[in-house]
């Protein structure tokens, strides 16, 4: 039995309109595609930055440095005379004036050696108020030939050795008295005590490498640093100017400054370093500067009248130098090639490239094109970002949780076109 071809080969006809069909399914979807692409000619949405202007203001020139907080006078509290520490008539980081007793020996020895030194000079006195007599006696009887001259000069060479004893005696009088005065030790000028170094009932020596005590004098305080030596020249030349200040911040203080006077720079730059060292007087009234605390030293030589200064987030590096994106008509971005001086303060000094007033975006370059449309973007304050902060801490989880669902369900319920679902029971 032969079978029939035809059955198995189809017409055409039919071959033609499955092509057909074929193809219409190939080019539909990227027929889609190029729908929903944008034309060349489309105008893009304008970029939302963060803007600023570019302002004139008068800014310090001002040279920074790591400075070291230095007591104006320091003094190493020794005894001048041996013996026993009685008594200490402080505290421990104990204000001081000068003057102010400090410590107390033990003073009996020397008012015993003080007593018998007057007691020498008595005596002694009376042996040459008698030896002067003699001198009298014998100058008549050597008239009278009854003596010789030797025994004359024996007499005045012996009332003149009397002399020199009584002298003698009223030394010692005056050095018994200032070792007995010396039994009080006194603060040699006002400022800080330290640590207590020696405790009363301790045997004390005369000039000993121990000290008793060491005070700072901290009203008024330097504050020492040092500068590169390619610096010296532009100190040098404004050392005689009236704006010379130094400016010391305090470390976690939040930008407290206390303000001094240069009062030294060294006659030498260190060798080993290149560096040159300075120092600041400062009143140092309220305290804040402590011996030995290190602080941000700023000196500033003069004042730079009316720069143009703009936010330091403005200026960003590119392949040739400093760029900042400036905002001109109908809100289109360029960007402009600038010459920054320096940074001061979180702020740019710009000294070629851009004037005073024109608006510069500070946050949202990365998102920029070239002839590109800005829109500004408003930055919360930090207050109302506190609070923000504050109210979404103190949210529960639960009721965070459900803000945050809410949104969702009624988008979901409003794409239905109804109302809300009701929880199933």
């Amino acid at each position: 039995m032969l079978l029939n071809p035809a059955r198995y080969f189809l017409s055409a006809k039919t071959c033609l309109v499955l092509a057909v069909l074929a193809l219409c399914s190939v080019l539909a979807p990227a027929c889609s595609q190029d729908k929903d692409r944008p034309r060349a000619g489309a105008q893009r949405p304008p970029v939302p930055v963060v803007l600023a202007q570019a302002a004139a203001k008068d800014v310090p020139l001002e040279l920074k440095a790591i400075g070291r907080v230095e007591p104006l006078a320091t003094v190493s509290v020794t005894a001048r005379v041996s013996g026993q520490l009685k008594k200490v008539h402080f505290a421990e980081g104990d204000n001081v004036v000068e003057g102010e007793v400090l410590f107390t020996i033990d003073p009996r020895p020397y008012q015993a050696a003080l007593d018998q030194a007057q007691a020498n000079l008595a005596r002694d006195r009376a042996y040459l108020v008698e030896a002067q007599q003699d001198v009298v006696r014998y100058a008549a009887m050597l008239k009278g030939n009854f003596v010789s001259q030797q025994q004359y000069d024996q007499a005045v060479a012996k009332a003149q050795s009397l002399k020199a004893t009584v002298a003698a005696d009223a030394a010692a009088i005056e050095t018994a008295r200032l070792n007995l005065e010396f039994c009080t030790i006194r603060s040699p000028l006002a400022g800080r005590t330290g640590q207590l170094l020696v405790n009363a009932g301790n045997q004390v020596q005369a000039g000993g490498s121990q000290p008793l005590v060491v005070i700072n004098q901290v009203q008024p305080v330097y504050v020492g640093f040092s500068l590169p030596e390619r610096d010296l020249p532009l100190v040098v030349k404004h050392r005689d100017d009236p704006d010379l200040l130094v400016r010391a911040e305090l470390p976690r203080a939040n930008g407290t400054a206390l303000q001094g006077r240069l009062s030294f720079i060294d006659n030498k730059v260190d060798a080993d370093t290149g560096t040159v060292r300075l120092r600041g007087t400062f009143a140092n009234q309220n305290l804040k500067l402590w011996p030995g605390l290190f602080v941000d030293a700023y000196l500033r030589l003069t004042v730079q009248k009316q720069a143009v200064v703009v936010p330091s987030r403005a200026a960003l590096q590119g392949p040739a130098g400093p760029v900042v994106f400036v905002v001109g008509e109908g809100n289109q971005v360029r960007m402009q090639p600038v010459k920054v001086s320096r940074y001061l303060g979180g702020e740019a000094i710009i000294a070629q490239g851009i004037k005073a007033g024109q608006k510069v975006v500070t946050d949202g370059q990365l998102l920029l094109y070239p002839e590109a449309t800005v829109v500004e973007r408003k930055v919360p304050s930090t207050a109302q970002s506190l609070a923000a902060q504050v109210k979404a801490s103190q949210a529960k989880p639960g009721q965070a949780k459900a803000v945050q669902a809410e949104p969702k369900g009624e988008a979901k319920d409003k794409g239905r076109g109804g109302a809300p679902a009701k929880p199933k029971q």
